[in-house]
């Protein structure tokens, strides 16, 4: 063996690693101590750094790291057979299709008629609001989330809160195509309780950033609409199982990703209409 190569490599090695390391200590705000808040000098700074990308950032980045613990759910699929029923059975019920699927999303569309453009903002989440509210109703008690714009139409997202916190997973999303209801779609976890210990979640900031490297090329000339923290999960075939605490970074298409609020990796990224 070449010693004074493999100690030339090993030097160069730990140089790379001191690189890295110091990269992260520069470029990601994780708090002098766990837990900690950021400070408006934090914020600021990573917000400048994530523009000069490219990337607009046009909400509030929560500056606080509470501790959060997993959130126990189970399938509410009780809930969405009573929706489904509405949506064929009710006197009132517009028409079309609702279907149950396997994965627990409730799915219904129907056939609109032309339309001259999109109605206003205000009254396509009215519209949105009127039909969650007729055909989902309680337990669900979905709240405004967001609304997008899409061509002619509008997204509107309604989604569900346990102790405060978005359960991102149980939602009711709206498409609004001229002025009327053209899609929607449901889903519904039901909250058991919490397991675990509560643990600091990671900076918001290092959500946004780890959200935009996600994106990669495709985040350049968007804007960050939304940053929420909340509990994500996908569905699983249980009786019951965990969700975990996520920071949820929405972008001003409609797009987003859910970064793992404890470990700061990227959970699923999700694209308008799923």
């Amino acid at each position: 063996m070449d010693w004074s190569r493999a100690k030339s490599a090993l030097i160069v090695a730990f140089l790379v690693l001191d690189l890295f390391l110091g990269w992260q200590v520069r470029n990601r705000v994780v708090g002098m101590e766990p837990g900690s808040d950021l400070t408006v000098a934090d914020v600021r700074s990573v917000q400048a750094k994530i523009e000069a990308g490219g990337v607009r950032v046009e909400c509030p980045l929560p500056r606080s790291r509470p501790s959060l613990s997993y959130l126990v759910v189970r399938p509410g699929t009780a809930v969405l057979r009573d929706t489904q029923a509405r949506l064929l059975g009710a006197e009132d019920s517009p028409g079309g299709l609702a279907t149950l699927l396997d994965n627990g999303v409730l799915i219904y569309t129907r056939e609109v008629g032309s339309h001259a453009g999109a109605m206003p903002k205000n009254d396509a989440i009215g519209a949105a609001r009127a039909f969650v509210e007729r055909f989902a109703g309680r337990p669900m008690d979905l709240e405004f989330d967001y609304a997008v714009a899409l061509g002619e139409a509008w997204l509107i997202n309604f989604c569900s809160k346990f102790d405060g916190k978005p359960v991102f997973d149980s939602y009711a999303r709206v498409l609004v195509r001229g002025a009327e209801v053209a899609e929607a779609r449901f889903s519904w976890f039901e909250p058991v309780g919490y397991s675990q210990q509560r643990r600091s979640v990671v900076a918001s900031t290092d959500a946004v950033m780890a959200a935009v490297a996600e994106l990669g090329g495709g985040a350049r000339g968007q804007s960050v609409a939304g940053v929420s923290l909340g509990y994500h999960s996908e569905p699983y075939d249980a009786k019951q199982w965990e969700s975990v605490p996520v920071w949820r970074v929405l972008f001003g298409s409609g797009q987003a990703v859910y970064v793992n609020a404890h470990t700061g990796e990227v959970e699923r990224p999700e694209r308008p209409g799923r």
